[in-house]
């Protein structure tokens, strides 16, 4: 049988020639170890990267849904409620609703309630879909989602249960056990009976 001279390249080993140690492409080496940090590396890049697009999204929304709803009004920016620059308003402000009903016997909704107590057993209270947070007592100048003050929250006859009539854009709606008188055009908190249902 004849052999071909150039049946294979030059430099590589013929038949029957042990070629040597073949490299452990698993083990790591000088070039291995540089290789796996480099991925490490690049793995935290990127899982930084997509926390920080995350958290800007997030802050987007946020802040979307704040300038959308109007929630972010009466803060300032160290994070607390001041209400200060609306005392000037009059169109149907907190100025206008009279906190003196509480002094009238009409309205003693205490003495009411322990002489007829089946008519402030109300059934249970169900929070309105999307409101995650429980029970939160809302305190006067607090602006309301206006999911929590829909018309299917409004107390239709404020007088049986000796609340004083709402005028203007103001309504009682019930809030859990609680009675919160309600800006519906701003969602502002203006008087509260906290407890005032069973």
């Amino acid at each position: 049988m004849e052999r071909r001279p150039d049946w294979q390249r030059p430099g590589r080993p013929g038949p029957g020639i042990d070629p040597g140690p073949r490299p452990d492409w698993n083990r790591p080496g000088p070039d291995r170890a540089d290789q796996d940090r480099r991925d490490r590396e690049r793995q935290d890049w990127q899982r930084r990267d997509r926390e920080q697009r995350d958290w800007q999204r997030r802050q987007d929304i946020d802040r979307r849904w704040t300038e959308q709803r109007g929630w972010d009004q009466g803060w300032n920016q160290r994070g607390r409620f001041d209400r200060r620059n609306d005392w000037g308003r009059n169109d149907w402000g907190r100025n206008n609703w009279d906190r003196g009903w509480r002094n009238d016997r009409r309205y003693d909704w205490a003495r009411e309630r322990a002489a007829n107590r089946g008519v402030f057993r109300l059934p249970r209270y169900y929070a309105p879909s999307g409101w995650g947070y429980g029970y939160r007592r809302f305190s006067i100048g607090i602006s309301l989602a206006p999911l929590l003050f829909s018309q299917s929250y409004w107390i239709d006859d404020p007088f049986v249960y000796r609340l004083p009539e709402a005028y203007g854009p103001y309504r009682w709606v019930r809030y859990y056990d609680d009675a919160l008188l309600v800006d519906v055009r701003s969602g502002l908190v203006v008087d509260a009976v906290y407890g005032i249902f069973y």
